[in-house]
């Protein structure tokens, strides 16, 4: 499914820390070679010969697949742990892909020889990838939007913490820690996906909107009052293929084609009106949506593409085509 793209779409957005935030560098020989410097860093990278702070994009990718998945589960749907590899997931449709990788034969035999593979995935695998599948997501490193930010994030602050003795209940001797958190300036994410499902780009409009209602924060000391952001749309850029129904409206990769549709068994999405004509582009059509357009087609998706998913997984007591 992932040799031919079907429809694509782009999602511009900024972060903004509404309190502050630490996504941790993990370099613990800084605090040997440096002694000076805080105990716990953010991650930095040199972009054009000046050190930066930066949010990895697999650190926004862990985020939001951790808060997609608690989003499945909470209304019924398949999901996977990913993290336990002797689930399904990770270990039959692993197993059976690689069975496919070695018996050639069967693979130029079968038109489809994954989606056998794609239909023993939970819907956070089908979305985010495994092991036996690549992701239909990819997230890039959230870096300052502009000069501006990149001064005011790079200000960053040192805050000084202790661990707390359980049996006094006081500051625990020599467990002092210091920790730097961003305090200011705006991130730039990007998010790209291919081959998807209306459901699909609306799960990621709910987990967005938690992380803008404070139930979703990034980084680490979450509980302790740091990592709450504020997601701002800048701009979504779709395409697909002008083949098949649906060419009026904005369509799931089900209903572009019905042999990949009915081989890797895709839930059918019934096609959601574009928010503006659709433009002749290098694969098909296309459209582009700036600012507050974005939410509210983000909405729609939720309204329609995702309750109709939910409504038709209950009908069949969970399951999902």
């Amino acid at each position: 499914m992932h040799r031919v793209i079907f429809n694509r779409t782009r999602l511009d957005l900024t972060l903004e820390p509404e309190t502050p935030w630490l996504v941790k560098s993990g370099d613990k020989g800084a605090a040997l070679l440096r002694p000076e410097l805080p105990d716990l860093r953010f991650m930095r990278t040199n972009l054009g010969g000046t050190e930066t702070v930066l949010v990895p994009g697999s650190s926004l990718k862990g985020v939001v697949r951790s808060a997609a998945e608690r989003v499945l589960r909470s209304v019924g749907l398949p999901c996977c742990d990913p993290l336990d590899h002797d689930g399904r997931c990770q270990k039959e449709a692993s197993d059976k892909g690689d069975a496919i990788a070695r018996n050639s034969a069967t693979s130029r035999g079968e038109a489809h020889p994954m989606a056998a593979v794609h239909r023993m995935l939970c819907l956070g695998c089908r979305t985010f990838g495994s092991q036996a599948i690549a992701s239909r997501v990819a997230f890039a490193d959230a870096l300052p939007a502009s000069d501006r930010d990149r001064e005011r994030a790079n200000a960053t602050e040192v805050r000084s913490g202790v661990s707390i003795d359980r049996r006094t209940g006081g500051p625990a001797k020599g467990r002092l820690f210091e920790s730097e958190v961003v305090t200011g300036g705006r991130f730039a994410a990007r998010i790209h996906m291919h081959n998807f499902e209306l459901w699909q780009l609306a799960l990621l409009g709910i987990v967005f909107q938690d992380m803008n209602d404070g139930f979703v924060r990034i980084g680490s000391a979450k509980s302790r009052g740091l990592g709450r952001v504020r997601v701002r749309w800048g701009r979504l850029q779709w395409e697909q293929v002008a083949r098949g129904d649906g060419l009026e409206k904005v369509c799931g990769v089900g209903s572009l084609d019905a042999q990949v549709r009915n081989a890797y068994g895709l839930h059918e999405t019934h096609g959601v009106t574009a928010p503006k004509p659709l433009r002749p582009a290098p694969l098909g059509r296309a459209f582009e949506l700036k600012g507050e357009e974005v939410e509210r087609f983000l909405d729609t998706l939720v309204d329609e593409a995702w309750a109709s998913l939910v409504a038709s997984a209950s009908k069949r007591g969970g399951a999902v085509a």
